[in-house]
């Protein structure tokens, strides 16, 4: 059995992901610290190396991004 143990900070926007196995075998975890990030922050980070939007969709399948957009798919060019 393998258990899903998330923990979201929403000042920090740190996600504590620990994928948990329960087994004959004992006790197995794989933590899995991510930062997430807006769009926009991303847009941010991006300037100092140089890198700006070409484009932006909602999914890999070219989905329109929105603000109730699951995700985020930026494609970040060098001018």
């Amino acid at each position: 059995m393998i258990l899903h143990v998330d923990r979201y900070d929403h000042f920090t926007q740190v996600l504590d992901e620990n994928h948990v196995g329960l087994g004959t075998d004992g006790v197995r975890m794989a933590p899995i610290p991510c930062r997430l990030v807006r769009p926009s922050e991303m847009d941010l980070m991006a300037r100092p190396a140089d890198l700006r939007l070409g484009e932006r969709s909602g999914g890999w399948n070219g989905q329109p991004f929105t603000t109730s957009s699951p995700f985020h798919v930026g494609l970040y060019t060098r001018p």
